[in-house]
């Protein structure tokens, strides 16, 4: 069976282990309720092994604006690369 699922990349929305964006709050909420994985900064290596073992057709990602987390941009495009060139 394949699977929608939520990636969640950001830089300093995590505040002693814990999401501080609401909306990266409510997107995580929203995963769990609905029994959807949910995985949380992780490298591209990290996520491809986490689709795969999951089995994840269609992924959804989430994370703050680059006008509120400068940089975002970046450092969400270097993972997903990473993941794609891991694939």
């Amino acid at each position: 069976m394949s699977l929608t699922a939520t990636v969640l990349l950001y830089s300093l929305m995590i505040s002693n282990g814990k999401i501080t964006s609401r909306g990266s709050l409510l997107t995580f909420k929203t995963a769990r309720d609905n029994d959807k994985p949910c995985v949380v900064n992780p490298t591209g290596a990290e996520l491809i092994k986490w689709i795969k073992s999951n089995n994840i057709s269609v992924l959804n990602v989430a994370g703050n604006r680059e006008s509120t987390s400068a940089g975002i941009y970046e450092r969400v495009k270097r993972v997903l690369l990473e993941m794609l060139r891991e694939r």
